[in-house]
């Protein structure tokens, strides 16, 4: 396990008694940190129920036990996705000038988007006499990667010292994969398990990268030995889960989505997947209902508010419920969501129901709102492309390529400064324009420029080419 104290016969000793207590309702003494060790234990092993009841055991034994409060407050943020009750538990710790206070206080502020000032509180925490700046440097850049925000992790990261230690690797690993830096960061990755084995965080790691690497059948095996090790591995599971969906497995991908969410019944994206892999079998009715199930779960620091949104609208759109659809896009007006994409699906159902007019109004919004986008320009082809609108769908990706390659001869003009520092979005930016100019060049009878740009989409994007053309019968 990532933490060896839960591995020693110290620790065994004192879950063994606590559980025997718990059984035979003996009244045995525990100090603070022996029961907040056992909550954490029992979080990691997917028993967070298990773990608030010890929290809140401990602080009606120990009221002013700074560490139980700082529990509490990170699983209410942690499980129950909420900053306010979060900081209101919180504030009672006695000592603010507490490191492990500041760090819980940062990353409210940093679920509610106050990044700026999370900023300085950990500036402060850096410069500060009392902390080692090297160790400090470290704990934020491991805060920063687990909001996400990887600039900021390894700009921190390489505040931390020249010590490689594994936790060390551990981050620059999760960096550079989202770098898309995959091979390098499998290298690490292997010296560490070859370090430590049993470390399900390693080998849930390698499944991404595995993932990443379109490998899925070896990121199933790797999340197989987390799981071996843990069967409660929440993120052995859901990566389990998705890795069987990507191979066409809905029915197994659907068991695992269900056993994640035992665990973390809190999460939108069990639900969600659900969702969707029961839309993939034609379940689409039970499939509204779980995405349903997921739209009420969107909370503060959700990251799957679009995809929720995108697939609940078009699941209805499929059962013909367009009123409904659109109601569900206008609710996601007030969320966390990628609005220009929204309004594209708005238009998109739009036409659906039969309004042309109205969804042409809404595409042009999105395209102005966004900039003139050509990841927005594509989308809008493709929905002109769902609604049988196939010339327009062929024109969209025709003026599409066009724009793009001018754009990538002019970026790589040496004297074109001015153009190459607006970071203009070039043909090598969206090889997948590739494979959807030759799926609309079929279905406008275009079939020598079919060829020619299925060819290119292979050679370009093998993954995505699949995806797009590998259902034609007369596909390579």
């Amino acid at each position: 396990m990532a933490n060896n104290y839960y591995d020693s016969e110290e620790f065994r000793k004192i879950l063994k008694s606590y559980e025997e207590s718990e059984k035979t309702g003996e009244n045995r003494f525990f100090d603070s940190n022996d029961l907040l060790d056992i909550a954490d234990y029992y979080c990691l092993h997917g028993k967070v129920p298990e773990a608030r009841v010890i929290v809140d055991n401990a602080l009606e034994t120990f009221p002013d036990s700074d560490d139980a409060l700082l529990m509490k407050a990170r699983m209410l943020l942690t499980y129950d996705h909420d900053p306010d009750k979060a900081e209101s538990v919180a504030e009672m710790v006695n000592d603010k000038q507490d490191v492990d206070y500041i760090y819980i206080m940062v990353e409210i502020m940093l679920t509610r988007g106050k990044r700026e000032e999370a900023e300085q509180w950990l500036e402060k925490v850096y410069g500060s006499d009392e902390e080692e700046p090297e160790e400090v440097a470290e704990e934020i850049a491991k805060i920063y990667a687990d909001y996400n925000d990887m600039k900021m992790a390894k700009k921190w990261l390489d505040r931390s010292g020249d010590d490689d230690s594994s936790s060390k690797k551990e981050l620059r690993v999760r960096i550079l994969i989202s770098n898309g830096e995959i091979e390098e960061s499998q290298a690490i990755l292997n010296e560490l398990i070859d370090e430590d084995p049993y470390n399900t965080l390693y080998w849930n790691l390698l499944a991404t990268t595995q993932y990443l690497s379109n490998n899925i059948e070896d990121a199933i095996t790797s999340c197989e030995y987390s799981l071996a090790i843990n069967p409660n591995d929440e993120e052995a599971l859901l990566n389990k889960a998705n890795g069987l969906y990507q191979l066409g497995n809905y029915e197994d991908a659907i068991k695992y989505y269900k056993q994640f969410m035992k665990l973390r019944p809190d999460e939108d994206s069990g639900d969600m997947m659900i969702g969707i892999s029961m839309i993939a079998q034609d379940r689409i009715q039970e499939g509204v209902e779980y995405l349903k199930k997921a739209e009420k779960k969107i909370t503060i620091d959700s990251t799957h508010n679009n995809e929720i949104y995108q697939e609940l609208t078009l699941a209805l759109c499929k059962l013909n419920h367009f009123d409904e659809a659109l109601a569900y896009i206008k609710k996601s007006d007030k969320k966390k969501c990628d609005h220009n994409d929204m309004m594209v699906l708005k238009g998109y159902v739009l036409m659906m129901k039969g309004d042309f007019d109205a969804g042409q109004v809404c595409f042009k919004k999105a395209l102005k709102n966004s900039g003139f986008s050509p990841y927005i320009y594509l989308k809008i082809g493709i929905a002109l492309y769902e609604n049988h609108l196939y010339i327009s769908a062929y024109m969209t990706t025709k003026s599409l390529i066009d724009t793009l390659t001018h754009n990538s001869l002019i970026s790589s003009t040496p004297g074109d400064k001015q153009i190459q520092e607006k970071n203009v979005t070039t043909i090598e930016d969206m090889p997948e324009v590739y494979a959807y100019h030759a799926l609309f060049s079929l279905y406008v009878n275009h079939e020598d420029e079919y060829e020619e740009y299925k060819k290119l989409a292979y050679e370009k994007d093998p993954n995505v080419a699949d995806v797009v053309l590998g259902g034609l019968n007369n596909n390579q």
